[in-house]
């Protein structure tokens, strides 16, 4: 199965457009993909710091018992999950995240990052770079499943070495739970590269709705970050009040004669109110 999911990377080179080949029309939307890319790739960093923190701990229990229970059956398990947890480092999803936002800008250079973005990329990076998303989802989805059936596998039926296959589980349940999140990242990141249908053609909107439909799918209930371009348009309804002079006369009139007169005071009653 790790053989089908192979991490290595396209070799297809992205070719750069000028931004003044773009309309004006369509800066927005990539305004919005970079934004959506720099948030994958900041909760990358979070979720790929924690899973190299489980990896070197799942390195050390592999080296220091080797030698010792190697011929072990629970140790046939540990190193199953070793492979797999492996394979996802060398997925290198961090450097190619880095490597899609670079495209925007003239030059390789990660210092540009933060600076107004002056090209695009042609559609065939998009495609290229989007399946190979597609099979790193593929992975993680499979190494996420193995550390389940690796933590649901019944270990302490043998009753030795307790301790050691308590941390063994311990950390499948971590790693497990980390491709899960590495996951989402990168089908996040694949929805958003999706997007930039509407730049490289303009008449697929019906196309991209459908699409995003299925990337919604694959996610779960998450809200797509694509779902605030295009706001739907509730329309309002304004009642309109058409008052007739005659009527504000009419009751301004009235208003005036229902109001009493003050009573004009005399001298008399200057005196006995004294």
């Amino acid at each position: 199965m790790l053989a089908s999911l192979s991490p290595n990377r396209t070799t297809y080179k992205a070719q750069r457009h000028e931004r003044i080949t773009l309309p004006a029309d369509y800066h927005s939307i990539v305004d919005l993909v970079l934004k959506e890319l720099k948030s994958c790739s900041k909760r990358l960093q979070v979720s790929l710091t924690a899973y190299d923190g489980e990896l070197k701990i799942l390195e050390r229990i592999y080296y220091k018992g080797k030698n010792q229970h190697q011929s072990a059956l629970f140790w046939k398990r540990i190193a199953e999950m070793r492979r797999y947890s492996r394979r996802v480092e060398r997925l290198q999803l961090s450097t190619l995240l880095d490597e899609i936002r670079l495209t925007f800008f003239r030059e390789s250079s990660t210092k540009l990052l933060k600076s107004p973005w002056t090209h695009y990329p042609d559609e065939g990076y998009i495609r290229a770079t989007s399946g190979q998303l597609s099979l790193y989802s593929a992975l993680l989805q499979k190494v996420h499943h193995k550390m389940q059936d690796i933590f649901r596998f019944n270990l302490l039926l043998s009753g030795a070495f307790v301790h050691l296959i308590l941390t063994v589980l311990s950390v499948a349940s971590r790693i497990g739970l980390l491709a899960s999140e590495l996951r989402s990242v990168v089908v996040d990141a694949k929805s958003t590269l999706f997007s930039l249908d509407a730049i490289y053609r303009p008449s697929s909107s019906a196309t991209a709705e459908l699409h995003l439909v299925d990337i919604e799918a694959d996610r779960g209930s998450k809200e797509s970050p694509f779902s605030a371009v295009y706001p739907p348009t509730i329309p309002r309804i304004v009642p309109v009040v058409t008052v007739r002079p005659s009527e504000v006369a009419e009751k301004s009139t009235t208003t005036r004669e229902a109001r009493p007169k003050k009573k004009k005071r005399n001298e008399i009653d200057e005196i006995f109110s004294m």
